[in-house]
């Protein structure tokens, strides 16, 4: 198994939780808001909704800042976007 990189919701994930990361497939994010689990004592689906909406967030930003502005957008800035709602956030 990879390490997992400093700053991703993966890493926040795992810090936070004992419950497994869970699979993100395109159907989990499109359900995100519908998520839940079972014996969810510790609001673990709402802290994946957050993680998840907080990197479609990031990568709207990086999207915007590519066809709005027509500056280049590298995924290191996306990244770094998401560093900085996460760090906001707590």
């Amino acid at each position: 198994m990879g390490k997992t990189k400093p700053g991703t919701p993966k890493l926040i994930w795992q810090k936070t939780t004992t419950r497994a990361w869970p699979n993100v497939t395109m159907g989990l994010i499109r359900g995100t808001m519908a998520l839940t689990f079972e014996d969810n004592s510790s609001k673990d689906s709402e802290r994946l909704q957050i993680l998840i909406l907080m990197t479609i967030w990031a990568i709207w930003k990086s999207r915007n800042k590519n066809t709005i502005l027509d500056l280049e957008a590298v995924p290191s800035e996306t990244r770094d976007t998401l560093k900085e709602l996460i760090r906001d956030l707590i």
